[in-house]
């Protein structure tokens, strides 16, 4: 029987090779294969859970932990990198060409290996995608007051389920429905940036100062360690420290406009193609943002937002900018861009090396569910989006490659700064400005899970809300008095007294209390802007003039009085806005506009209420 099954077998094997069959399949191949495959996933899922959380710790350790878990993915995905129809971007090629091999980002564009950086970048557009979602899901009425007056003192009715979009399409009866939707999309995501980056000084240097503030000799202010108008901080940096010039907040209003799907560029003027105002593609039209002022470029009469053509056509709309004498005694009250100017102009395209990269293309191919992200931002792509404009030059914005430059710059002379007094004079901002954010994980976990919009503890949930974790920061004098006896706030802040002698604990203590302090005060703001987001613009005028009676809060102030007035106007208390709105700050000559704007809409509603009072 058993000679007679072994030649059974034989048989059966001659008869399948001989007739062409194949043999069957090895099972144990296919579970190989399968768990090989969810090895994969897993890993990466893991790995972009790290990005996705709202806890924050050691930022070099997370920037490593993402680099080394997407490159195991990478090394298992080998085949997916041979298959991609991933090209490079031609039209970045002449951009990319000074900077040379300087900056480790540009050598890395080609190829699967990931580096420290990606880890904040995918951090940055994970945030900016839940914001762009979130402005464009909860926008809040009173957010948009200003608005709502110029549509006629609008009163939305209980059946109108977004009373912002129709604002926008009264303001513009002829536009279709869509695009007015697009259009009030693109002014809720700028208002977002103006109440919530405040905006700094656009840097500028005399050639003394140059010499003075330099970190290395090199033909760029960029290449020397010098922050170049718009480049002193990525999107990470801006969103994590709230602050930027009017070309920062304008690069990052384009990356969320980029997330929201509407093509926008920033137009520059002049030969030397100074940055002017971002211009939203809606239609065949551009509207103008100017960041500098933190207000939509008005339209005709003041009713609506004016276009490119609009300026070009009748370029009174941007001397009507011009401050008058009442309003304002300042040296320089003409708005800062002439009929002159606009002869000629350039669209300047948004682009990244990282989000032109081979490997963050495959990533975003991979990602799934809900973690996927729109990482890739291409300037082939978005130019070929954008229309022929008579007298409009298109092309790549090297601002990115600015920033990279200036910051590569800037992490070679952190160590060396140690032994060099001089050196560390002149990055004595890194320290006051960002140094201390990286030290204190609750504040930038704080700062996150309000970039995420956590403004809710779910119910039965231990972690605390945004606005929790910000009111936690807000030391008083005492906690921050008592730092060097109170071991558990030492470990919530990260101070590690293990392995240290008696003077260096004490001196840790001491640069841990000064940064407690300027960290209070930053999570005083944050907690106004949480508030206001959430849609509580009472609570936000009720505690801004709180933080702004307190020590300390000057390089907020700006931002704490526009926030402010934002409130009071929400709350219909239109002449406080107005007055909060003449404080001095960067943004003043639009703050000053906007208030202009305000009274204007106000005499125009309290007159019309007049004459339907007489015809009665």
């Amino acid at each position: 029987m058993r000679q007679a099954l072994t030649f059974s077998t034989l048989s059966l094997a001659f008869l399948f090779a001989v007739s062409g069959c194949e043999r069957p399949e090895d099972p144990m191949l296919k579970i190989l294969e399968s768990t090989a495959s969810q090895t994969r996933v897993d890993d990466l899922s893991r790995t972009m859970d790290f990005v996705f959380s709202e806890r924050q710790f050691d930022q070099t350790e997370f920037n490593n932990s993402i680099s080394q878990g997407l490159n195991r993915w990478a090394g298992y995905s080998a085949a997916q990198f041979e298959k991609t129809d991933w090209k490079e971007d031609a039209t970045i090629n002449e951009v990319l060409e000074p900077y040379g091999t300087r900056i480790p980002t540009v050598n890395r564009i080609e190829g699967s290996s990931f580096i420290s950086s990606d880890g904040q970048y995918l951090q940055s557009m994970a945030w900016l995608g839940q914001i762009a979602e979130r402005v464009e899901e909860n926008p809040y009425l009173g957010q948009f007051e200003l608005f709502r007056l110029m549509a006629d003192n609008y009163e939305p009715t209980d059946e109108d389920e977004s009373p912002v979009d129709t604002v926008f399409q009264k303001l513009n009866p002829d536009m279709e429905k869509a695009d007015a939707e697009k259009l009030a999309l693109a002014v809720q995501l700028f208002d977002w940036v103006t109440r919530n980056i405040q905006l700094d000084e656009t840097p500028s240097y005399t050639e003394d100062e140059i010499e003075e503030k330099r970190l290395v000799e090199a033909d760029t202010l960029s290449a020397s360690g010098l922050a170049a108008p718009g480049a002193k901080r990525t999107a990470w940096q801006l969103l994590m420290f709230a602050r930027g010039d009017y070309i920062e907040k304008a690069k990052l209003f384009m990356m969320l406009c980029h997330q929201a799907d509407l093509p926008a560029v920033m137009f520059a003027t002049g030969d030397d193609e100074t940055p002017w105002a971002v211009g939203v593609l809606i239609g065949e039209e551009y509207y103008l943002f100017d960041s500098k002022m933190g207000l939509p470029i008005p339209g005709k009469n003041n009713q609506n937002i004016a276009t490119l053509s609009d300026v070009t056509a009748d370029p009174s709309l941007l001397s009507s900018l011009d401050l008058s004498v009442k309003e304002s005694l300042a040296e320089n009250t003409k708005y800062w861009v002439t009929a002159e100017d606009l002869e000629s102009i350039t669209g300047l395209v948004y682009w990244n090396p990282l989000g032109v990269s081979q490997r963050i293309a495959v990533l975003e191919e991979n990602l799934v569910a809900d973690q996927r992200l729109l990482l890739v931002q291409r300037a082939d792509e978005t130019m070929a989006q954008l229309p022929k404009i008579e007298n409009v030059e298109y092309k790549p914005w090297d601002i990115s490659l600015q920033t990279a430059e200036f910051r590569q710059v800037l992490r070679e002379a952190l160590p060396k700064a140690v032994t060099d007094d001089a050196l560390a004079e002149r990055i004595r901002w890194y320290f006051s400005e960002e140094a201390y954010v990286m030290q204190f994980p609750n504040y930038r976990t704080g700062r996150t899970r309000f970039l995420l919009g956590k403004f809710e503890r779910p119910r039965e949930s231990r972690t605390r809300d945004a606005i929790e974790s910000f009111a936690m920061l807000m030391y008083e004098d005492e906690i921050i008095d008592g730092l060097k006896s109170d071991r558990s706030l030492q470990t919530m802040i990260g101070i590690r007294s293990a392995g240290q002698t008696e003077g260096e604990f004490e001196r840790e203590i001491r640069s841990r209390q000064a940064q407690m302090r300027l960290v209070r005060r930053d999570a005083g703001l944050f907690m106004c802007q949480a508030h206001f987001d959430n849609g509580s613009m009472s609570t936000t005028a009720n505690w801004v003039p709180k933080l702004l009676e307190e020590q300390d809060v000057e390089r907020w102030e700006p931002g704490l009085k526009y926030l402010n007035a934002r409130s009071l106007e929400a709350r219909h208390q239109y002449d406080e806005a107005i007055e909060q709105l003449k404080a001095e700050g960067p943004q003043q000559h639009g703050n000053l506009i906007r208030a202009r704007l305000l009274k204007q809409q106000i005499e125009t509603q309290y007159a019309s209420k007049a004459d339907k009072s007489n015809e009665q």
